[in-house]
């Protein structure tokens, strides 16, 4: 039995309610990184901050069906079109600005200021289109 990380949501408002859920499934749960993401809201969704909701990994396929309306579709990334080739071939992550991504993240810690819109995109790995 080991822990995984189900969900990842920007305040503990949000993480109570989805905590109710699973209790009220039968799925037990903990979260993390509550203070920090609480403190400084304004780091959401940089390098994978936010109250983390973990359970067990025995628990994963309920809790995804308990949660539907967070996860409505398992293979959303396989079946998705790209917009401008039309190919099944897509990824999640950071893609053709990687390099500008990280550069951003950089000059945000020197100067202390975090800049909210680093954020993962879907990418047809055929052409390359960020969507």
């Amino acid at each position: 039995m080991s822990i995984e990380k189900l969900l990842t949501v920007p305040n503990s408002i949000e993480a109570a309610s989805i905590q109710n859920r699973l209790e009220n499934a039968g799925v037990e749960s903990f979260v993390t990184n509550e203070n920090f993401s609480t403190l400084m809201p304004h780091f959401y969704g940089m390098l994978g901050s936010g109250v983390q909701i973990m359970i067990e990994d025995t628990s994963v396929e309920k809790a995804k069906e308990t949660l539907v309306d967070y996860f409505p579709d398992a293979d959303t990334e396989a079946t998705t079109n790209c917009p401008e080739c039309g190919s099944t071939k897509i990824g999640y992550g950071f893609v053709k600005s990687r390099i500008g991504k990280i550069l951003i993240v950089f000059i945000s810690l020197l100067i202390a200021n975090p800049f909210g819109n680093i954020q993962a995109s879907r990418h047809c790995k055929k052409c390359g289109h960020e969507f």
